[in-house]
């Protein structure tokens, strides 16, 4: 019997802690995360504001969409009840390629 227990009625009691390795956690599990530095943070922020003003905020430009409402009102035992069909439909133009450079001869 080692020494951080007793063993009682089959059961082993434990008078410490048991350590558990990260690989034994459920995936289920969070993880705990490590104390990043306050520098390291302060970077991140800063590196999520500047790509958010780097983002393209019109990305519609090559986007054609067309919205289509209809409507029915249907006299039921509960009362009307209003359908309503919604369709919008997007079409994505590609931009253009750049052309290719043609061969040069040698």
């Amino acid at each position: 019997m080692s020494k951080a227990g007793q063993m009682v009625s089959g059961l082993v009691e434990l008078d410490q802690p048991v350590y558990r390795s990260p690989m034994s956690q459920s995936p289920h599990e969070p993880r705990p995360q490590p104390d990043k530095p306050l520098m390291r943070s302060i970077g991140e922020f800063f590196g999520h504001v500047v790509k958010g003003i780097k983002t393209d905020v019109d990305p519609a430009s090559n986007t054609v969409t067309r919205q289509t409402v209809e409507e029915e009102v249907r006299d039921t035992p509960q009362g009307p009840v209003i359908l309503r069909r919604t369709i919008i439909e997007e079409v994505q133009v590609p931009t253009k390629p750049a052309k290719p450079e043609p061969p040069t001869q040698r």
